[in-house]
């Protein structure tokens, strides 16, 4: 057989192998993304509709920051962007859904390939799965965008502990630094396991005196992130909201993560039970046992299962929030097929002494213990959830219409077409803009009573708007249960109760 035709034949499987791989990644969004698979009918999400009415407005030459408020970082919305240029409406952010999926699911691939077996990967993409329904909610949020970045500084780390790289570290640093842009301007706190990567590296370099080729990467690293930080300051200087931006990506973004809106629980700590079983992982295997090129796997167990529990931490516990862990999960999972497949220490053709045949023992019982910890982690907490998000899936899918997305379109039969531009949002659903295809009318559509908690200018702001503007109509989901006292007594003051659809409460102006 030829050199051509073995090569033509391995580059086939391997192009099969990696696209049944990408195939597995879509169909999980697929089957999983509720807000906006297109197998789900009329199935919209609070945040799901702000991300995506917010690549909607850029479309349409709106600005972050400057035309509509948030905290979340512009490059997320720039992936909402380009996904309402590849198909406007929902199977827009399908695409950029099923790419992100492929993605990570390439680099987890690749990954696990490192160390363990093919079937053993598909064991760890199957368990992946399962759990990472949940956190997963109901699609098109922020951190399963981020999660291929993180991926692949992970791969990228993991094959740098195997193989020892030292002289091609150009492309992992400029990798490295276009992920920690791409992050740090979407949502800071998803760039935990990519810090947790950066700072094994880091380690390990210094462990191993390689002290010459620190400034060579953080030089990569740095072109890496001004690639990407250098055109989003660009965009927001050109269009006057430079200042706006760097407010809300960095100083609100902080105030909102340091205040902690709920406190600590038992609940919240169960959700980041993956982060004490790597740590445990990580702890329960021997040093002395492992190859010398894998030493450095409890280090980076170490750090990434710490700075994850940490970055999980800050703000509150949305369900989403928690797919920051499948990193650690997949990672747990890796460590423990290393392990477990490892052979008991032995010199071929001696009989095994007393310390060997303990040894192999206090393995044995190592490795049950570190597999009744999974499962129980698995079948105990994930299992429950899990189960219920695909049950509520199965009825989703099921349903013709659903009523709250239809007294969201009704509410524009109350109000004339040429005044849907007046329309003033208090703490509305943004459910009603995305069904209705509409932008809202003022800055603060969205939390605008924790925003005004967290500055009190904004509430100036708004309370100027309601009484300089007069705005003629308001929506509110609940009016009375608005949690300002201020804003709520001028809008009873000054407007009456128009009509209750159910979805929105609309007012009009009395005065």
């Amino acid at each position: 057989m030829s050199t051509s035709r073995t090569k033509t034949e391995y580059y086939l499987k391997l192009i099969i192998e990696y696209a049944a791989v990408c195939i597995c990644g879509c169909v999980f969004v697929l089957l999983s993304a509720s807000w906006v698979s297109p197998i789900f009918h009329d199935a919209y999400g609070y945040d799901s509709s702000w991300y995506s009415m917010m690549g909607r407005a850029i479309t349409q030459g709106m600005v972050p920051y400057r035309d509509y408020f948030d905290l979340k970082g512009p490059v997320f919305f720039f992936f909402e962007a380009i996904g309402q240029v590849f198909c406007h409406g929902r199977f827009g952010i399908f695409i950029i859904e099923c790419i992100a999926a492929s993605f990570s699911c390439v680099f987890i691939w690749k990954t696990c390939l490192l160390y363990i077996k093919r079937w053993q990967a598909a064991l760890i993409f199957i368990f992946t799965a399962f759990i990472a329904i949940s956190p997963f909610w109901g699609g098109n949020t922020c951190e399963e965008y981020m999660l291929p970045f993180n991926f692949a500084c992970i791969f990228l780390t993991l094959r740098y502990l195997k193989y020892g790289y030292y002289d091609e570290y150009a492309m992992p640093a400029i990798v490295f630094g276009i992920s920690f842009g791409i992050m740090l301007l979407s949502k800071v706190t998803t760039c935990a396991p990519m810090a947790a990567c950066g700072i094994t590296v880091l380690i390990v370099l210094l462990m191993k005196r390689q002290y010459s080729m620190l400034p060579g990467i953080f030089a990569y690293f740095l072109l890496g992130f001004v690639v990407i930080f250098i055109p989003v300051c660009v965009y927001f200087a050109l269009n006057g909201a430079f200042s706006d931006f760097i407010y809300a990506a960095f100083v609100f973004a902080f105030k909102r993560g340091t205040d902690y809106y709920e406190k600590f629980s038992y609940e919240w700590e169960v959700k980041i039970i993956i982060c004490y079983v790597t740590f445990l992982a990580t702890l329960l295997v021997p040093v002395k046992r492992v190859n010398p090129e894998q030493k450095y796997l409890k280090i980076f167990g170490f750090v990434l299962s710490f700075i994850t529990w940490a970055a999980l931490h800050l703000g509150t516990p949305y369900d989403y929030y928690f797919l920051l862990t499948i990193p650690s999960l997949i990672f747990m999972m890796l460590l423990i097929f290393i392990y477990w497949s490892e052979p008991a220490p032995v010199t071929e053709g001696e009989e095994p002494s007393k310390k060997t045949i303990w040894t192999r023992k206090r393995i044995r019982l190592q490795r049950r213990i570190l597999w009744i910890v999974l499962l129980f982690v698995i079948f105990d907490h994930y299992y429950v959830d899990s189960k219920n998000k695909i049950k509520e899936n199965i009825e989703i899918s099921k349903r013709t219409e659903d009523s709250y997305v239809e007294e969201c379109k009704q509410v524009l039969n109350y109000i004339p077409k040429n005044e849907w531009n007046d329309i003033y949002d208090l703490e509305s659903g943004m459910i009603f803009y995305e069904v209705n295809q509409l932008l809202p009318a003022n800055r603060y559509p969205v939390n605008l009573p924790y925003f005004m908690h967290l500055n009190p200018q904004i509430k100036t702001n708004v309370m100027y708007y309601l009484d300089i503007i007069r705005p003629h109509y308001i929506i509110s989901e609940q009016m009375d249960a608005f949690d300002d006292e201020d804003v709520k007594s001028y809008v009873f003051g000054h407007y009456v109760l128009y009509e209750d659809v159910g979805a929105e409460e609309i007012y009009v102006r009395a005065d």
